[in-house]
């Protein structure tokens, strides 16, 4: 397999988000990944999908999510889009300032764009695309 293309249309708990990535990182495994670019994609996958199902969506059971995976020896590319009213991302307040060190949440695209190579947003925050390059 030189390439692997996928997608998928989640409607579950947030709970369930890991193992399902699990599965999803399963069916790359022909490509090869080292362990550091698998490590990168499951914890942005599982941010991404948890943020379109909790904010994007607000928890509502009636919405999707749709995941989608374009995967060559190159690089990966991920898109994640809601069904939400979307979101300016441009306005989001950076982790690491020192209003926000004591949240317990509000991390998940900081460390998406510090894993993954590339992040853009489309739709009015409804889309997300990031690519992970392989060495």
């Amino acid at each position: 397999m030189n390439s692997f293309q996928k997608t998928y249309t989640l409607n579950l708990p947030v709970e369930q988000i890991p193992s399902y990535v699990k599965h999803i990182l399963e069916e790359l495994g022909p490509l090869d990944l080292d362990g550091d670019t698998l490590f990168a994609i499951r914890l942005s996958v599982e941010e991404a999908l948890t943020n379109a199902i909790k904010h994007g969506n607000k928890m509502d059971v009636t919405k999707k999510v749709f995941l989608h995976i374009d995967a060559t020896f190159e690089k990966v590319e991920i898109e994640v889009v809601d069904e939400g009213e979307g979101f300016d991302y441009q306005r989001i307040s950076p982790p690491t300032k020192k209003e926000n060190l004591q949240k317990t949440s509000g991390r998940g695209i900081f460390l998406i764009k510090n894993y993954m190579d590339k992040v853009e947003f489309f739709d009015g925050g409804r889309r997300m695309k990031m690519i992970k390059y392989v060495k």
